[in-house]
């Protein structure tokens, strides 16, 4: 063979040589001792957050090539989906909580609805009697008609009646 001559069978030799040098049987690991069991930190947070960079994740196709990849990494699909349950109850359990929160609420604003209509009426008819009873003060000083007399009694009666209603 010449230096700047190759043959086929060089090659062959070169490569045996070359593995024969860089692997033996005592230097071989198994392949157990060189992966991880499982990988525990990998949740639902992360399967979301993958889920949403892929396209079209409702295909069967990539469902199954994303839980095969999982699974290839020593990720245990079962702990994603135990996370996943475990979120969703946490969620229906919060919404739950907000829901009374939202109703207790409602029933204060209601109470202070009726409360806010209760002092209304109440201001109305203390308003509407105050005026009277100036108008009667201011009367007093001239003398007053019949016809307004009778005006104000009617009023007077009238504001009982509301008053005994509510």
């Amino acid at each position: 063979m010449g230096i700047f001559k190759k043959n086929k069978d060089d090659d062959f030799e070169a490569d045996a040589s070359t593995y024969t040098q860089n692997s033996s049987i005592s230097q071989a690991k198994p392949m157990n001792q060189s992966r991880p069991t499982s990988n525990q930190n990998y949740g639902i947070e992360d399967a979301i957050a993958l889920m949403r960079k892929l396209p079209n994740v409702n295909s069967d196709i990539t469902i199954t090539v994303v839980k095969k990849t999982l699974e290839s990494a020593h990720i245990k699909v079962a702990q994603i989906i135990s996370d996943a349950e475990n979120k969703e109850s946490q969620i229906q359990d919060r919404t739950t909580h907000l829901s009374q929160e939202i109703n207790q609420l409602q029933n204060r604003i209601a109470t202070l609805n009726d409360e806010i209509t209760a002092l209304t009426a109440d201001l109305k008819e203390t308003t509407k009697v105050k005026d009277l009873l100036k108008s009667a003060s201011k009367a007093e000083g001239k003398k007053p008609e019949p016809a307004q007399t009778q005006a104000l009694e009617l009023e007077a009666e009238e504001l009982a009646d509301t008053a005994q209603s509510v």
